[in-house]
């Protein structure tokens, strides 16, 4: 299967790009798109999303910012690439279309906003995951946003591929499911004896891990002149 980071070095060229990842977390991708030798600004909602991110010491051309995916700490035309990387259904849904447009703002013309998604409820990990969160209506609301564009992106391309999740154990599954979103975190005592059962359930055993499907989809739109 290919993955997330294969797609986009198969799609861009990255090296001397300066990247713009909304909802970073704790900062894989912006470290794996730097050492490829992109400049990475990861952008996130607090200091506490962050917190991940920046106890790693650099590995190149990454920097943290503060911001909102509708106000990004980022100069008009400063980017030649936006990623969403499973974050826009994060994005409250009356601000996606806003978050759109932010894209675009920091997009310079000719530059590419990257955004994946999850399909709907496929996939064994949204299974497991539904008692800690059901994200069936949020994940329609971005997919279906991005059949809406600011006319300043024009779709270029859609992609439909399958990813996969390996956890070490449910203790490293627990961790990962909570890190992104403090609600999560508050909510987990009330449905972890269920969470640990669907981890058994549905988690396929290889190489020592249990592994788990996500089928996504990723659109590129390209910044075109224009508001």
């Amino acid at each position: 299967m290919r993955g997330f980071r294969e797609l986009l070095t198969e799609t861009f060229t990255l090296k001397g790009a300066t990247v713009v990842e909304v909802g970073c977390g704790d900062g894989s991708l912006a470290r794996a798109l730097a050492r490829q030798g992109a400049r990475v600004i990861g952008v996130e909602v607090s200091e506490e999303q962050l917190h991940g991110a920046r106890k790693l010491p650099p590995v190149s051309n990454e920097e943290y910012r503060i911001g909102q995916a509708d106000h990004l700490p980022v100069e008009d035309g400063g980017a030649d690439v936006v990623l969403y990387f499973n974050s826009l259904h994060h994005v409250p849904q009356g601000s996606m279309g806003a978050a759109l447009l932010e894209a675009a703002r920091v997009l310079r013309p000719g530059g590419v906003l990257a955004v994946t998604e999850p399909l709907g409820e496929e996939g064994s990990l949204f299974h497991v995951l539904s008692p800690l969160e059901d994200e069936t209506e949020v994940r329609a609301a971005a997919l279906e946003a991005l059949t809406k564009p600011p006319p300043s992106l024009v779709p270029e391309r859609e992609i439909f591929y399958t990813a996969r999740r390996a956890y070490p154990d449910v203790e490293a599954f627990l961790i990962a499911a909570t890190a992104p979103d403090p609600e999560r975190r508050r909510k987990l005592p009330e449905v972890e004896s269920e969470l640990r059962a669907l981890f058994q359930r549905h988690g396929r055993q290889e190489k020592g891990a249990s592994v788990f499907s996500m089928p996504l989809r990723l659109n590129t739109l390209k910044r075109v002149k224009g508001p």
